[in-house]
């Protein structure tokens, strides 16, 4: 038993050994990749301004971001591609693939929520699973249920889900929404499961209705009464710049 644990542990030495004379023999060859939300500005002509959630910009004329405006995505690019030009650093020349790419909602005054019967208790329901991003660049993010798969043939339906807002009831500290989450499977599904994603909710139009603290919590209240929170600066109710300027042009 000893002469086996002996042979082992120095047959592990071994391998330790070699793997690590093997990675000091490969070179570098400059790619990295990582993954992270974004929101994505510009077009193909003078490239995708992709901005990442926390900070960070990434650029790119990958055509398969025509279109989207909010998602998860693989960045990847080479060493060299990191550029400064001014006082910003950024990334040039990325490969970007959309991973998840987020539906977008916008918020509505009660007043018109009411003259649609979106604000109906009978027509809401308590979202499942729901979890709230912290707010960014114009958006926080929603996760939850947001699609209704038929498990008989595979067919699906977006789940309809409303952010309603009253003007009189927002403080300066506190942006308070409703969220009417309103799943609606069709009468001749029966084997039915929900598949779980992100959709984004574009508060920019927000962000001057009332005089906002630095920091501002956003408290959405759903079906039952829950409320779920998170926050967001007062300088993130702004979306990123559609033409960040010179600075960062795509060369």
């Amino acid at each position: 038993m000893l002469k086996n644990s002996i042979l082992y542990r120095l047959f592990l030495l071994i391998v330790c050994a070699a793997g690590i004379t093997g990675c000091n023999d490969n070179e570098d060859d400059g790619s990295r990749a990582f993954m992270s939300n974004a929101t994505v500005t510009g077009d193909a002509a003078n490239g995708y301004y992709c901005y990442l959630d926390g900070g960070g910009l990434v650029v790119s004329q990958d055509q398969n971001l025509e279109g989207i405006e909010r998602g998860y995505f693989a960045f990847h690019y080479m060493e060299t591609d990191w550029t400064t030009a001014g006082d910003t650093s950024y990334i040039r020349n990325a490969h970007v693939l959309p991973y998840s790419v987020f539906e977008i909602i916008h918020p509505i005054r009660n007043d018109e929520a009411e003259s649609d019967h979106f604000s109906d208790p009978n027509h809401c329901q308590e979202p499942p699973r729901l979890l709230l991003g912290q707010g960014w660049g114009g958006y926080f993010d929603l996760n939850t249920g947001v699609r209704i798969f038929n498990q008989a043939n595979g067919e699906n339906v977006p789940i309809p889900m409303d952010i309603i807002y009253d003007p009189s009831e927002q403080t300066p500290d506190t942006l308070r929404l409703e969220l009417c989450y309103r799943p609606e499977i069709p009468s001749q599904w029966t084997n039915t499961t929900v598949d779980y994603g992100t959709v984004s909710c574009d508060i920019s139009s927000l962000a001057d209705l009332v005089q906002w603290d630095d920091s501002v919590t956003i408290a959405v209240k759903v079906a039952g009464n829950k409320r779920f929170m998170t926050r967001i600066s007062k300088n993130n109710f702004a979306k990123p710049a559609t033409n960040p300027g010179s600075s960062a042009k795509h060369p």
